[in-house]
């Protein structure tokens, strides 16, 4: 996804403005006349916002290796452009891993035997999965939604990679076998589903779905409607289970009182 700069120039500036405005001037009181630092010099706006920005990261399941994602601005187009970089956590020089331009790769996610990891990218098009192993080589695009796909998560086990996909307000589940080629539809619930959790034991999957879909405003959306209508009343949401061997869903609460909004498990 790609990320519009100009929201960002006011945090940055308000930023810019308590960290480099304020503080230095301080500062500066109690070093008049103090010679610069040989190669260096003060800080600017400018500096400010050109840093790049550190996005998802990911520490590996033996703890010696961080993927995380770095978003550099692209001043002509307006946008924010993400890659995947690998480094020790012992130290060194970090390996820059993915160099697609003008794309997102974003939220790696190693898988458990610490082989590989999973990452999401928009190199063609839509957001899709791609694996690609740590080490080195070609990253392999592992889903083609025509709408891309939302959030994922690795089943516990490692075996699956669960993700949604499909349009905002009709995401459903499924499931990437680590070892298989193609992804397999996981939920065909009636309303979107909004979050998801692996149980402990990898053999089903916790998430939270509306209990209604407003259709007439799935309508106004699909055609595109530019007037936005505030203060509807959402319906609550609640929470499911499905599990993955047989597909079966139960819904474990109801009520109109409350929403859940998120799960935890214990152990």
């Amino acid at each position: 996804m790609r990320r519009n700069l100009f929201p960002a120039w006011m945090v940055v500036f308000i930023l810019g403005v308590s960290a480099a405005g304020f503080q230095p001037a301080a500062a500066a009181q109690t070093n008049i006349g103090a010679a610069p630092v040989a190669g260096k010099r003060p800080m600017t706006f400018m500096d400010i916002i050109e840093m790049r920005s550190l996005r998802s990261r990911a520490l590996s399941p033996d703890g010696q290796w961080l993927l995380y994602s770095v978003a550099a601005p692209n001043w002509s187009k307006g946008e924010q452009y993400s890659d995947i970089f690998l480094t020790s956590t012992q130290g060194g020089e970090p390996k820059q891993l993915t160099f697609t331009k003008d794309k997102n790769e974003d939220n790696p996610l190693w898988a458990k035997d610490g082989t590989l990891f999973a990452f999401i990218s928009d190199r063609d098009g839509k957001r899709q999965i791609y694996f690609m192993r740590w080490d080195g080589g070609e990253a392999r695009k592992m889903t083609d939604h025509k709408e891309g796909v939302g959030s994922m998560a690795w089943s516990k086990n490692g075996d699956y990679l669960a993700y949604t996909a499909g349009k905002a307000d009709e995401q459903q589940l499924w499931l990437l076998p680590k070892n298989a080629p193609q992804p397999i539809r996981l939920t065909k619930h009636e309303t979107p589903i909004k979050g998801f959790w692996w149980s402990p034991s990898s053999r089903h999957i916790y998430f939270t779905a509306p209990d209604s879909l407003d259709k007439e405003d799935k309508k106004r959306r699909d055609k595109k409607f530019d007037v936005k209508i505030i203060n509807q009343p959402d319906p609550s949401v609640h929470l499911w289970v499905i599990d993955v061997e047989t597909k079966a869903e139960s819904r474990l609460t109801s009520g109109t009182e409350f929403t859940i909004r998120s799960a935890l498990f214990g152990g």
